[in-house]
C-alpha cells in the first residue's frame, strides 16, 4: 500500500501530458519489473545471505507497486470526465480481488511462482494491448 501511495503522489506531481502510449509503456514496465525481480530472486544463491534476499524482495514488491500507483494517477489525469476514473478504479479493484483469490489458491499450487509470474505478466501485456486498441 505504501508503494501505491508513493507512486500516486509522484504521479500527481508530474506535469507531463499523459498519452495513451505513455500509459502502455508504464503498464508493460510494471509487469516486466515484477517478472525480472522474480527471476533474480529465483536465481539468488543462498550464500547471498538473508539481508540481500530481503532487500531484493522489498524491491520486487515496492517498485511495481510504485509504478502501479503512478499509473493510476496518470490514468485519472488522462480521463476526460469524472465517470471514467470511477469505472477504472472499479475495474482495478475487481482485478486485484480476482488476482488475490486466484494466485494463492490456483496459480501458485498448480504452476509455481515462475509460471504464475509469467501468467500475470501476460495479463499485464493484454491490458496494455487493450489500452492501445480501445477507443477514447
Amino acid at each position: 500500500m505504501g508503494g501505491l501511495a508513493i507512486g500516486s503522489i509522484l504521479g500527481w506531481k508530474q506535469n507531463r501530458k499523459t498519452s495513451r502510449t505513455y500509459l502502455v509503456i508504464n503498464q508493460l514496465f510494471v509487469g516486466l519489473t515484477t517478472a525480472l525481480f522474480v527471476v533474480v530472486i529465483s536465481k539468488a544463491n543462498i550464500v547471498w545471505g538473508n539481508m540481500i534476499l530481503y532487500t531484493l524482495f522489498l524491491g520486487a514488491t515496492l517498485i511495481p507497486s510504485i509504478l502501479a500507483g503512478f499509473q493510476f494517477s496518470q490514468m485519472i489525469k488522462y480521463a476526460p470526465n469524472h465517470e471514467r476514473p470511477g469505472r477504472l478504479y472499479a475495474a482495478y479493484l475487481f482485478g486485484a480481488a480476482l488476482g488475490a483469490a486466484l494466485v494463492p489458491v490456483m496459480f501458485l499450487p498448480v504452476w509455481g511462482i515462475n509460471v504464475s509470474v509469467l501468467i500475470i505478466f501476460g495479463f499485464s501485456a493484454i491490458s496494455a494491448v487493450f489500452l492501445l486498441t480501445s477507443k477514447e
